[in-house]
C-alpha cells in the first residue's frame, strides 16, 4: 500500500514538473538566453562606466497589475552605446523610463549595473548584450605645414604656419596637440573642429630669422620641419624703383612718375610739402609697373613726394623739385637826358630768383609813381633785365618813393634821390682869358697868369662917357711915349 503511494506522488511531482517547466518559459521567454548572451569581458570593458540612462522596457507590460507581466529585459543608452539589460530582482516594480538622469543615476560595475532608482523599483541588472555601437572614433592618422607671408600683395616681414591634421578615416581630425618649435619658447596648441591651427611668426624677416629651422609635432606623429627662406616673402616683397617730378609751366602743375611692383602690389603718391601730407594718387600697380599723378597746388620753392609701394610697410621712393620764382627786384634810377636839364627819371633793375640769379621767365611788373596824375604803369620783364620805363617830373617828388610790385606776393620800392639828376645839368658858362705878364718888368715869370678884368657890357650912358674921357687923354699920353721912348735910347747909348 505503502508502496503504491510512493509511486502516485513520484508521478504527481513528475507531472508537476513537466507541466511548470513550460509556463516557466511562456513567463520569462528571455531568461533562457540569458546565460548563452554572456559577454566576453573585452566587450564589457570597453562600455563607458558612467552616464547610464534607461530609455526603453524590451518586454513585459510595465502597466499591468500582474508582476509575472513585468519587464525584465531594459534598454540602457550612453554615449552612442545602447546595451539590454536584466533584471536581476524579478516580480520588483520596474523603473520609470528616464532613470539614471535628474536626481537618479546608473553606473556599470563590470557588467552589472547599479542604479539609485526611486524606492521599492529594481536597481540592479545584469548585461545580456550591445544593441547598437557607438560610431568608430576617428584617430589622428597624419597632418600637414603650410606657411606663407602674412599679406601677398603687401609688403609684409611676418610668416604664417598653418597646421592641418587629417584622422584615419579621410577627414579633419580636431583636438589634436600641436607644438611649433622655433624659438626658446614652443608655441603650443590644439587643432580645431576644422583640424587647423594657425600661427603667425611676427617680423619672421626683420627679425633677422632667415635660416631658422622650424619644427612642427602634431600629438604622436613624426615632426615635421622647414627653414625660413626669403623665397617665402616673395608674394610679400614689394619694390619701389623710381619717382620722377616735372614742372609744366604752361599749366602751373607738377607731374609725378613713379615706378615700382610686382603687379598686384599697392600703391600711393603723396604730397609731403606740408604737414599733413596730402595723398596724390592710389591703386594698384599693373603689368608696366607704372603709375602717374598730378600736382596743381605747387608751391613756390622746393616741393616733396613720396611713392611707397605694397603698403605702410612697403619701400618709399622720394622725389623733390625746386620752383623758381621771382624773389626780388633791384631797382636803380637815372635822369633821361645826361648833359642836359632834365626832371625826369629813367628806371632800371634785375629780377632775381631766391638764390639771387637773374629770373629769366617773363613777369609782369607794376610800378605806381607818387605823383597821383600818372596811372601805375605795368611792364614785362623778360631774362630777368627790366626795360627803362620813365617817370615824368620824377625830380618833382624827391625823397618820395616809387612802389614796385608783381605776382604772387614780389614787392619793392625806389626812392626819389637829387643824385639821379646830377648828370642831367646844362654845361657851366666859358672860362675867362687870362694874360701873361711880359718879363724884365720885375714880375716873376713864373708866377700865374693875373686875370683880365671881366668883359661887362656897358650901358648907353657908360659908352658915352668913355668915349669923351678917350678924346681928352690922347695928347698926353702922346707926351707919355715920347718921354719914355727918348730915356729909353739914352740909356741904351750910355751902355755901348
Amino acid at each position: 500500500m505503502q508502496a503504491n503511494q510512493k509511486v502516485t506522488w513520484l508521478r504527481a511531482l513528475v507531472f508537476c514538473v513537466v507541466l511548470l517547466v513550460p509556463l516557466t518559459a511562456t513567463a520569462f521567454p528571455e531568461s533562457a538566453s540569458v546565460a548563452e548572451a554572456a559577454p566576453a569581458s573585452d566587450v564589457v570593458d570597453e562600455l563607458p562606466v558612467g552616464g547610464w540612462t534607461l530609455t526603453a522596457y524590451l518586454n513585459g507590460d510595465w502597466d499591468s497589475s500582474n508582476p509575472w507581466e513585468w519587464p525584465t529585459l531594459f534598454r540602457f543608452a550612453v554615449d552612442g552605446w545602447a546595451v539590454k539589460w536584466h533584471c536581476l530582482q524579478s516580480l520588483t516594480p520596474v523603473p520609470p523610463i528616464g532613470t539614471g538622469t535628474g536626481d537618479t543615476s546608473c553606473r556599470r560595475e563590470g557588467n552589472k549595473l547599479y542604479c539609485t532608482s526611486p524606492g521599492g523599483t529594481q536597481n540592479e541588472f545584469e548585461f545580456v548584450e550591445v544593441i547598437e555601437y557607438p560610431p568608430s572614433q576617428p584617430k589622428l592618422e597624419r597632418f600637414e605645414v603650410s606657411k606663407q607671408c602674412s599679406t601677398p600683395n603687401q609688403h609684409s616681414n611676418d610668416l604664417d604656419v598653418e597646421v592641418r591634421a587629417y584622422s584615419d578615416q579621410g577627414g579633419s581630425f580636431g583636438g589634436a596637440e600641436v607644438r611649433i618649435n622655433y624659438g626658446s619658447d614652443p608655441v603650443v596648441g590644439t587643432t580645431g573642429g576644422d583640424g587647423r591651427f594657425a600661427h603667425r611668426i611676427l617680423n619672421a624677416r626683420a627679425l633677422t630669422l632667415i635660416g631658422t629651422q622650424v619644427t612642427v609635432e602634431v600629438g604622436d606623429l613624426d615632426l615635421q620641419s622647414f627653414i625660413i627662406a626669403e623665397e617665402l616673402f616673395g608674394p610679400c616683397t614689394a619694390h619701389c624703383h623710381s619717382l620722377v617730378a616735372e614742372y609744366d609751366p604752361a599749366n602751373k602743375l607738377i607731374k609725378l612718375t613713379g615706378s615700382g611692383g610686382p603687379a598686384g602690389m599697392g600703391y600711393t603718391i603723396s604730397d609731403m610739402t606740408a604737414d599733413p601730407s596730402t595723398q596724390l594718387s592710389s591703386g594698384t600697380v599693373d603689368e608696366t609697373e607704372i603709375f602717374a599723378a598730378e600736382d596743381t597746388t605747387v608751391a613756390l620753392g622746393w616741393n616733396r613726394y613720396q611713392e611707397q609701394v605694397g603698403g605702410e610697410l612697403g619701400p618709399i621712393c622720394p622725389a623733390e623739385i625746386e620752383i623758381l620764382y621771382p624773389a626780388s627786384f633791384e631797382p636803380s634810377g637815372s635822369c633821361t637826358s645826361p648833359g642836359q636839364d632834365s626832371s625826369d627819371l629813367k628806371i632800371s633793375g634785375r629780377m632775381l630768383d631766391q638764390h639771387g640769379n637773374l629770373y629769366l621767365p617773363a613777369v609782369d611788373v607794376t610800378f605806381t609813381y607818387p605823383d597821383p596824375n600818372q596811372p601805375p604803369v605795368v611792364v614785362t620783364i623778360e631774362g630777368g633785365v627790366l626795360g627803362s620805363p620813365v617817370f615824368l617830373g620824377a625830380k618833382l617828388y624827391l625823397g618820395q618813393k616809387i612802389l614796385i610790385s608783381w605776382e604772387p606776393s614780389g614787392a619793392a620800392e625806389l626812392v626819389v634821390t637829387s643824385a639821379m639828376f646830377d648828370a642831367c645839368v646844362s654845361p657851366p658858362p666859358a672860362p675867362t682869358p687870362t694874360a701873361t705878364a711880359l718879363p724884365g718888368f720885375g714880375n716873376d715869370p713864373n708866377a700865374p697868369p693875373v686875370p683880365m678884368a671881366a668883359q661887362v657890357m656897358p650901358t648907353p650912358y657908360m659908352a658915352n662917357a668913355m668915349r669923351s674921357t678917350a678924346d681928352g687923354m690922347k695928347f698926353p699920353l702922346m707926351a707919355l711915349v715920347v718921354v719914355l721912348t727918348v730915356g729909353m735910347v739914352k740909356c741904351l747909348w750910355r751902355r755901348i
